[in-house]
Order: structure tokens, then C-alpha cells, then sequence
């Protein structure tokens, strides 16, 4: 399914002056200040700057008229059209036109698991960060098919298809997937990075992480660690591919632990208080985002946070009402997360870490979103 949409200030996309020549003035001693660059579905605010002073006239946020007049009185009249990739703006104020002109970059796309409510099945499906051109990409299956980790092109994922969780790839992103191994133990949770890949198997009768390389021969990574009743689990492996971070019950209440793939180096973080779940790494990896439930009752709904690699310090990023899962760290620093709004139901949300108050919901159809990750 695509779907055309426009927001933020690529609500300039969709407004136009019907036709009709811009106004003429004489020349005006003010400007319009926008960036060079806006991000299609990403809020932004214009600036006017004139004899009295610089100000905000507009801060677009999902608009589509196709005329727009300043909400903070100052009488400007901003009108907006788009020609290609450009937008151009005009504001008129009293007797000046005052001009503006922006790019319009796409924005990042992700890949994650979607339950629509109107199907009930659960796909992997490609969505661009404002909700645009939503695609299905395993169409073929019958069965579950969701947690994607995606590394050089490849797209691997787990599928219920044959019967009980396995490890499948889309090579092409697109098209039949395949088998990726041969296994008679349940796998799940995948994550590559290269030819590496780490997941979830319960082969030796508890669910544990095993890592294997390009030869597809799998190791246990906690051979001497995690024995017991312990379990593991949501592997996601370094930038650099040296490191797997995950969960693991090892210390009593789930808590994060970095294992080397060499197996040779362990380090147990932030494992003094409730459960955490599902780490992602920064791009630099420096730091990881987790969820917990760390700063409530026990059963209280998940929050996020970051804890630093080297000392193990932990910041609450988000402030949770109702359940946050699955986050993911985009290349420019921007927070993915799923909310849980009811059994069956969340929304996909991104936020700014630097300004977390100002969440924002990717628009999808009704239903499920769950593990999404970052789309080259």
C-alpha cells in the first residue's frame, strides 16, 4: 500500500496558491528564515526577521490548507507551493513579500514487524518515518514473520511458516524469502551484522543466545556464563560486530549483559533494579537504549533508557504511562519506540532525546507495530 502524505512543512507540499501570481511589493528590508533542508513530515517553524525584531510567524506541524495566516498575530500571510524536491514560501506582511525556499529531504525508512487490526497477520513491512509508502514484505507467508535485523543488503527475520520459529532472509529485500538455517531447535530474534549473525535458539532445552558466522556453524555465546535456569534473550550486536549485547536472567531479575564474540570478555550493566529488556546500540557505540520497568512497582509499565558503555551510568529517557518497547537509535540520533496502547494496539513513535517531551506518531493503520529497525 503507498500512501502520498505531506506534513510539518512539507504541508507545503500540498498547499499551492491555486495559480494565481504572487503578489508584487516593493523591496522589503526583512526575510524569512527556514532551513536550507526540511525532512518531509518533520515540524519546523519559520522565522521572520524585520525592522521589528526576529520572530517566529509560523510553526507548522500537520497542516494541509492552502492558505495559512500567522497564528501569533504579527500579520504575516504565508502561503506555500512546492515544485519538485522545493519548497518555496512566501509571507507577505504589510506591504513586503518576503521569499523563502527549502529542500525536501525524504525521510529515513524502517522495516519492522505489523499486526493489522483489519487482518489480524503479522508481516514485515517497509514504512518511511512520516507513514508514507507503507509496503508489505512477506506477502507469501501464511504465518508470523517479524523481529527484521538487516546488515549489507540482507534482511533476515523469524517466521513461524514451517511450523515453529526459524531464522529466514529476504536477500534482495524484496521477493520469496529463504531458509536461512537448518535446524531442528527453535530460533528467533536475529541479528546480523555482516556475516555475522546472533539469535535465540533453545537447542540445549532453554532459551539462550548462540551467535554463528558466514559458515553457518552456531556457538552457544554464553559457554561458561548464564549456566543454570538462567535465560537469554533480544541479542543486538555492536557497530563494530565485536560485541552482542542482550538480556539474561543470570543476576536474578533480567538485566543487560555485553559478551565479546570472542567469548573471551563479559560485562553485566545496570542489573541492580527491575527488569530491561531489549538493548539497541547508539551508532557510536557508546552507549545502548534499553526498556525497564527500573523506576516503578514491579509490573509497572516500561520506560526507556540509556546507560553509558564504559561506566555502566543510566539515564531515564522517557517517562512511560503506558508501555514502551523496542527502541531503535537512527543513524541521526533520533529514538524509535513502540507504545502499547491496548492488547492488541501501539503506535510507532520518534523522539528528539534532546527534547523528549515532543513526541512524535508515525501515522500507520490500526494495529501492532513491533521491532522495527533502521532501513539503509
Amino acid at each position: 500500500m503507498t500512501r502520498a502524505r505531506w506534513s510539518g512543512v512539507a504541508a507545503l507540499l500540498a498547499a499551492c496558491s491555486g495559480g494565481h501570481d504572487a503578489p508584487t511589493a516593493p523591496p522589503t528590508t526583512g526575510r524569512l528564515e527556514l532551513p536550507a533542508t526540511i525532512e518531509r513530515g518533520v515540524p519546523v517553524s519559520l522565522r521572520l526577521r524585520d525592522a521589528a525584531g526576529p520572530r517566529v510567524v509560523w510553526s507548522v506541524a500537520d497542516t494541509s490548507a492552502a492558505q495559512l495566516s500567522d497564528p501569533s498575530d504579527t500579520g504575516a500571510v504565508i502561503t506555500g507551493r512546492r515544485s519538485g524536491a522545493v519548497v518555496q514560501v512566501l509571507a507577505v506582511v504589510g506591504r513586503d513579500t518576503l521569499r523563502g525556499r527549502a529542500t525536501v529531504a525524504p525521510p529515513p525508512r524502517l522495516v519492522l514487524g505489523f499486526r493489522p487490526l483489519d487482518t489480524g497477520d503479522l508481516d514485515l513491512y517497509e514504512v518511511a518515518l512520516d507513514g508514507g509508502e507503507l509496503v508489505r514484505l512477506t506477502p507469501d507467508s501464511p504465518r508470523d514473520d517479524t523481529s527484521p535485523s538487516i546488515s549489507g543488503g540482507r534482511l533476515v527475520f523469524t517466521s513461524v511458516r514451517d511450523g515453529r520459529p526459524a531464522l529466514y532472509e529476504l536477500p534482495s529485500m524484496r521477493g520469496p524469502a529463504v531458509r536461512l538455517r537448518s535446524s531442528s531447535a527453535a530460533e528467533s530474534s536475529p541479528a546480523l551484522a555482516g556475516q555475522r549473525v546472533a539469535f535465540v535458539s533453545a537447542a540445549d532445552g532453554s532459551d539462550r543466545v548462540w551467535i554463528a558466522d558466514g559458515t553457518g556453524t552456531a556457538t552457544r555465546l554464553t559457554a561458561t556464563a548464564g549456566e543454570g535456569a538462567a535465560l537469554e534473550g533480544g541479542p543486538a550486536i555492536s557497530p563494530d560486530g565485536e560485541t552482542v549485547a542482550y538480556w539474561t536472567t543470570d543476576a536474578g531479575s533480567p538485566a543487560l549483559r555485553l559478551t565479546g564474540w570472542d567469548r573471551r570478555t563479559t560485562q553485566l550493566l545496570a542489573p541492580d533494579r527491575n527488569a530491561a529488556f531489549a538493548p539497541t546500540w547508539a551508532p557510536d557505540g557508546r552507549s545502548l537504549v534499553f526498556a525497564s520497568n527500573r523506576d516503578t512497582s514491579s509490573g509497572g509499565p516500561t520506560s526507556l533508557y540509556r546507560v553509558a558503555r564504559g561506566t555502566g551510568s543510566v539515564t531515564r529517557l522517557t517517562h512511560a504511562t503506558q508501555a514502551q518497547s523496542d527502541p531503535l537509535l537512527l543513524p541521526d540520533g533520533r529514538l524509535v519506540y513502540v507504545q502499547r496502547t491496548g492488547s492488541a494496539t501501539g503506535v510507532l513513535v520518534w523522539i528528539d532525546p534532546a527534547q523528549p517531551a515532543r513526541s512524535h506518531v508515525v501515522p500507520l493503520p490500526p494495529g501492532l507495530p513491533s521491532t522495527p529497525r533502521y532501513r539503509p
